[in-house]
């Protein structure tokens, strides 16, 4: 009796586990992925029109619990600009390449090392004071003064210009598009993410596609 008394106890604990692992499978999402990434995008003739219609949706992507790394393509980007005189720049000697790293150097520094922050690199770089180069780069230097020679800076070549643009332009069968990205970690947010696509509807004249595809592990 003492004999069948434990193994009926193994066959309940058996059945428990068996049971368990089902449980926690069927909770999953199809395929067993705990995470995954959230695409949508729309075409249309009107690139401000679709900008328009995109900002809303991004803020009700934003209060989804769970969804994270959202981006969106319309994003408004501050970048700098070169106008360059070739004639110009062949009359002092200074080449493309020349005047493309002193500008990369001036305005996001030269790496000179890195040191490791919880397994993280973080690059060390060298950069000029503030303001040493001008507001709009008209004193960045091309070429240092050497004897019978005068120093060259990029005003005597062309200007740099700051000017605002989209992050991504991209088109769809031809169209104009904006696209919405985000990733997305647990069955909840991937079911939310699934009624948010449901809900989307686009004006007559525009078109769109939302899609999620699950990954087989956590996104790191």
């Amino acid at each position: 009796q003492h004999w069948l008394l434990m193994l009926l106890r193994m066959a309940v604990l058996a059945l428990l586990t068996l049971g368990a692992t089902i449980a926690a499978t069927f909770a999953l999402p199809a395929g067993g992925a705990t995470s995954g990434k959230f695409s949508f995008r729309m075409w249309g003739d009107d690139l401000s029109r679709l900008d328009a219609i995109a900002t809303p949706l991004l803020v009700s992507l934003r209060v989804i619990p769970g969804v994270e790394h959202i981006a969106f393509s319309g994003e408004q980007e501050e970048r700098w600009r070169l106008e360059l005189d070739e004639e110009r720049m062949e009359v002092v000697g200074v080449g493309l390449a020349e005047i493309g790293r002193a500008f990369a150097v001036a305005n996001q520094g030269l790496v000179i090392g890195e040191i490791v922050d919880a397994d993280r690199p973080q690059f060390l770089r060298l950069r000029l004071a503030p303001g040493a180069v001008g507001e709009a780069f008209e004193r960045l230097p091309l070429r240092g003064q050497l004897p019978n020679r005068p120093a060259i800076y990029l005003r005597h070549v062309g200007i740099a210009e700051k000017v605002s643009s989209p992050r991504e332009l991209i088109r769809v069968n031809g169209k104009t598009a904006v696209a919405i990205t985000a990733y997305w970690s647990g069955a909840q947010p991937r079911a939310d993410l699934e009624n948010f696509c449901r809900r989307i509807e686009v004006p007559a004249g525009l078109a769109s596609a939302c899609s999620l595809q699950d990954l087989s592990a956590s996104r790191e």
